[in-house]
């Protein structure tokens, strides 16, 4: 009796507790096994693919418009656009186009695209990288660099590489568009309206702008290429001594002297024309001005009219109630601010006639010959300039389109983040498994040996 109470009153030890998870350990085992197995393939196979997404950083380098916003043909850009359904429904009619012709041996169309819109995964956005605060005083961390990215559900997706060849296309895809437009660019609309117009002063500013644009596309290509020449088919084109040559077309002297001359001769493109069109706005200025004396008459004696009862007032002659009085001030000094604007648009009429006949007096004193060898001075800039512009079309598609690429932040292009590491998804099941087999053994032990111990009572009692 003595040794059944010692059994039944002695306490837990550590001992006891992992006798009992020894006793069972093989349903600990089991258990084991299969809960880390069933939360391994959960894991791997089903919630990590569902959160793990690619990621792919980038910028666009050279690209004429596109950080601003814009296409070079002028509509609009925007980064939203690289994801936008259209966009992914075009790079996959591509691939399609290019994969049944063996271009490429990635095909697209195995892309799940209801899992690539659905996970809310599928999305572009800008990354800002700030310095670290260099001291307590900096309230705000400057900007380092920024750059884009694009992320999508790695369950999109049958493969690394075909969601690289499909972002990457998503991303470039705006490049292709504006090496299309580049090719379309016309760089002549100055030239063309040079020949539209018939303004001798006209001309010579649609020249000036022509060189303008000429000198200003040259001196961009420095922060595109390496130096200030480039080479293409063999022949070398240096462009500060484009610019210097162009110049020379029509320097700011050269133009300020012509416009001037311009100016004090009234050289004409056709003197029939231009007189016609002289008499034109002489007539509409003589009959400017008799309809201003006109209204110089009547304001005149309106405002005579006013004045009087005014000074009828004030003599006595003429009883009036302060309002009247007033309303009869402000009428006065209405009508004698429209006198003085009539007056000054009268001299300013006048002078516009006198001005109007010197050009005629100097057209009718110019010779046909004086206005024919100032058209052939600015025809002979124009001739030069449709040349040097072939030049620079060639020229600007040609380093344009060469050099404008996306610059990929990562070397092998995309990245997988989100989800757990590998190291996470193996060591959880390890650590689940672990719990298990201690817990299941433990509870198994136990029961069995308390009913060894139940056994052995009920064995000694007898």
């Amino acid at each position: 009796m003595e040794e059944n109470k010692n059994i039944e009153e002695s306490g837990v030890s550590l001992g006891d507790i992992f006798h009992w998870i020894w006793r069972g350990k093989i349903p600990g085992l089991i258990t084991a096994a299969v809960l880390g197995i069933i939360l391994f393939i959960m894991l791997a196979l089903v919630i990590n693919p569902q959160s793990e997404i690619y990621e792919v950083e980038f910028d666009y380098s050279s690209v004429p418009g596109l950080n601003d916003g814009s296409y070079v043909d002028g509509s609009r850009f925007t980064y939203q656009d690289i994801i936008l359904e259209e966009s992914v429904n075009e790079v996959i009619a591509i691939n399609k186009t290019q994969y049944a012709s063996n271009e490429t041996d990635i095909d697209f169309s195995t892309i799940d695209l209801d899992e690539l819109y659905s996970s809310n995964l599928f999305r572009v956005d800008r990354k800002r990288i700030y310095w670290e605060n260099q001291s307590d005083t900096d309230t705000e961390p400057e900007l380092k660099a920024s750059h884009y990215f694009v992320e999508m559900p790695k369950s999109a997706f049958k493969s690394g590489t075909q969601a690289r060849a499909f972002a990457k296309a998503l991303i470039e895809l705006p490049l292709a568009k504006t090496k299309k437009m580049i090719q379309t660019l016309d760089f002549t609309t100055n030239l063309e309206m040079y020949k539209e117009v018939q303004s001798f002063d006209t001309k010579l500013d649609y020249l000036a702008n022509q060189i303008s644009l000429l000198q200003n596309g040259y001196s961009s290509f420095n922060g595109i290429v390496n130096g200030t020449q480039y080479v293409i088919d063999g022949k070398t084109y240096n462009f500060a001594a484009i610019n210097a040559r162009i110049s020379d077309f029509l320097t700011t002297q050269n133009y300020s002297t012509m416009a001037t001359e311009l100016r004090q001769k009234g050289y004409v493109n056709d003197k029939t024309l231009a007189k016609q069109r002289y008499e034109l706005q002489m007539d509409d200025l003589v009959k400017a001005h008799e309809l201003l004396e006109k209204k110089l008459t009547s304001v005149n004696t309106t405002y005579e009219e006013a004045k009087t009862a005014l000074n009828n007032i004030g003599s006595g002659s003429i009883v009036a109630t302060d309002q009247i009085l007033s309303l009869l001030t402000q009428l006065n000094d209405t009508l004698l601010n429209q006198k003085t604007s009539l007056e000054f648009d009268i001299i300013a009429n006048e002078e516009e006639q006198r001005k109007l006949n010197i050009k005629i007096d100097a057209l009718n004193n110019l010779s046909d010959e004086d206005n024919a060898a100032f058209a052939k001075r600015l025809d002979n800039i124009y001739t030069r300039l449709v040349e040097e512009t072939k030049t620079y079309d060639k020229v600007y598609k040609e380093i344009t389109t060469r050099n404008m690429y996306v610059y990929y932040v990562n070397s092998n292009v995309i990245a997988v983040t989100g989800g757990m590491s590998s190291i996470m998804t193996l060591g959880v099941p390890v650590v689940v498994a672990l719990v298990g087999f201690v817990g299941v053994a433990w509870i198994y032990g136990y029961v069995k040996c308390k009913k060894e111990e139940k056994a052995l009572l009920e064995e000694n009692k007898q």
